[in-house]
């Protein structure tokens, strides 16, 4: 079975095919195009992409997509204000998204394939990717943890320049990690995960004396309290759309 595997950066989205095992969905669709997150920044081109490219002799499209941002941020009136970027870093990370999945969906509907997501299990319980764009018709990673992920890239022979690095950013703004953004590590977030129920983040937030200790698995106590914000606050993310019934 063919499919793709998109790895996409701010400007540009490569693109690169390869034999896939013959995974298909309950309706018998292959499924392809894994949809990431996690965004390259502008100064480091694709080196990373490149990489795996060569070293699993993908076959590699590449699309600017640089210039479909820009159009579509003109036709917005952004930029016309240079300041909103900055101040909006948010809306611009989510419309960049969004624009990039309509081109991940026109690949995909052109070969007849399904979209699969690759948000891990930390950052599908934090909301951590866009709605209505980064989640893509499957979800095979969501009950992985990162350490789960990069043990299975391991096993590929994925370099550890790839493997272990730390997962960039989304917003567009100057934030470098995830780590960051979330004020919290990606080992914090696969602990926490672990605990998950409320009322264990409940307990284990009444046990913590504030500084990492053995009762919260080595986790801060101000990360149990953002994730349990960010996992309440990004609830509809993970929840089909609310459907009304009219009354008659």
């Amino acid at each position: 079975r063919w499919g793709w595997i998109f790895v996409r950066s701010l400007p540009r989205v490569a693109a690169a095919q390869q034999p896939w095992a013959d995974i298909r969905s309950p309706l018998g669709q292959k499924s392809a195009l894994p949809n990431p997150p996690g965004t390259l920044k502008p100064e480091e081109p694709n080196i990373r992409a490149e990489e795996l490219v060569s070293l699993f002799n993908f076959k590699c499209k590449r699309i600017n997509a640089e210039k479909i941002y820009q159009e579509v941020e003109q036709a917005l009136s952004i930029s016309e204000d240079p300041s909103f970027s900055s101040s909006h870093p948010t809306v611009i990370t989510n419309l960049r998204a969004r624009l990039m999945s309509a081109m991940l969906y026109f690949h995909a509907n052109l070969h007849n394939l399904l979209l699969l997501g690759t948000m891990n299990r930390g950052e599908f319980n934090i909301g951590y990717f866009t709605k209505n764009a980064s989640a893509g018709d499957l979800l095979p990673m969501v009950n992985l943890s990162k350490a789960d992920i990069r043990g299975i890239a391991d096993t590929y022979g994925v370099p550890d320049d790839i493997r272990l690095r730390k997962a960039s950013a989304c917003a567009c703004d100057n934030t470098e990690t995830a780590e960051e953004e979330w004020a919290f590590t990606e080992d914090e977030l696969d602990s926490m995960c672990k605990m998950y129920s409320e009322d264990e983040l409940d307990s284990r937030l009444q046990a913590s004396s504030g500084a990492a200790d053995p009762g919260s698995m080595g986790v801060n106590k101000n990360s149990l309290i953002l994730f349990k914000s960010m996992h309440r606050n990004s609830e509809h993310k993970r929840k089909f759309y609310p459907i009304f019934q009219p009354k008659l």
